[in-house]
């Protein structure tokens, strides 16, 4: 899609459109977000830098931004090819789950795919639960957030206590004991990505 281009979409009934693939011009416009979407969410891992080189207080903010930046961004795309089954809709639910199993098989994606994993996703579009789990649950109420540094420098707190802390010399991001590997999501995005601007091209606003 180049320019500001308008998709003129007819309404037709759920079921009419859960008999068959989706329309050119849906289809289109979901793999122009996933285009779009994953861009950005690779761009924010290539302004990472090394936090220890200077500016400290300034680095530490950009860094995180940058982090919490690149998963929001990935579970955009996360979600266009694997949503969530919750809501009070039922037909809303199929056709989610239709179009996301219509992109999965246009793009070629397989199964257990490195972005299908909910767990970070969950963790910061919840971040309200993980604050309160830890204050009920902490034995001792440490708590470390956005710290950086190599592994073997890693504050020794309680697992669970240490809420986000950055591997910078292999771009890992922790969260309570969980590791994300940056590199590893950046280049499933450009798989994606690439794969998706085979159909649609770059959407206007990419350079």
């Amino acid at each position: 899609m180049r320019g500001c281009d308008v998709c003129m979409i007819r309404y037709e009934p759920i079921d009419k459109l859960l008999s068959r693939p989706l329309d050119t011009e849906y289809e289109n416009l979901c793999l122009s977000e996933i285009v779009s979407k994953s861009c950005f969410a690779i761009d924010c891992i290539h302004h990472l830098v090394n936090p220890d080189d200077g500016t400290q207080n300034r680095r530490t903010v950009n860094l995180f931004e940058c982090i919490y930046s690149h998963l929001y961004l990935t579970s955009n795309v996360a979600l266009m090819l694997w949503p969530s089954e919750k809501g009070k809709k039922k037909n809303q639910i199929q056709f989610r789950k239709h179009r996301a199993e219509h992109l999965r098989r246009r793009l070629k994606i397989p199964e257990n795919h490195l972005l299908q994993d909910r767990s970070f996703r969950n963790d910061i579009a919840h971040m309200d639960e993980r604050l309160d789990e830890w204050w009920l649950t902490s034995v001792r109420r440490n708590i470390s957030r956005q710290g950086y540094s190599t592994r073997e420098r890693i504050i020794r707190f309680d697992t669970k206590d240490i809420f986000e802390h950055y591997i910078y010399d292999e771009k890992v991001f922790i969260f309570r004991g969980r590791e994300y590997d940056l590199k590893a999501s950046a280049a499933a995005l450009e798989d994606i990505r690439d794969k998706a601007v085979a159909h649609v091209g770059l959407p206007w606003s990419m350079p």
